[in-house]
């Protein structure tokens, strides 16, 4: 899979993980959640003024799907970040104010709060929101 470049191809992978988690089947769903709880990078968005959180490792490869996240096994977080830090010109960073953001929205969405992803990496966000609607 070919990392994005652009920040609508950014975007479309919000709009496609978004859809999963709130229109999409159960098993949709559950596999959304569960990268949420695994994630430790996370792309901040906005829909309809509330605030949400995508996972880079998903979002940022270009036109991604379930079923290409899954078959990819080359797929990397290190490189999903770095393409993300040069997109948004900033880096993710571990903030108390957003912390209390992304325990908010797992409140919202019924899933537990980790303060820590895979490999015990504290979750950092990048700080800046991108809106759609």
């Amino acid at each position: 899979m070919k990392l994005i470049t652009t920040r609508e191809q950014l975007e479309k992978n919000i709009v496609t993980f978004n859809n999963y988690l709130f229109t999409g089947t159960l098993e949709q769903k559950t596999w959304v959640i569960r990268r949420m709880l695994e994630c430790s990078y996370f792309v901040m968005y906005s829909i309809n003024s509330e605030l949400r959180f995508a996972p880079s490792i998903f979002v940022g490869y270009v036109d991604n799907n379930i079923n290409k996240h899954d078959s990819y096994k080359e797929k990397h977080g290190t490189k999903t970040k770095k393409t993300i830090n040069k997109l948004l010109k900033c880096e993710p960073i571990s903030d108390k104010k957003l912390f209390e953001e992304y325990f908010k929205y797992c409140g919202k969405i019924n899933i537990e709060r980790r303060e820590n992803g895979v490999c015990n990496q504290s979750k950092k966000f990048w700080n800046k929101i991108l809106c759609k609607g």
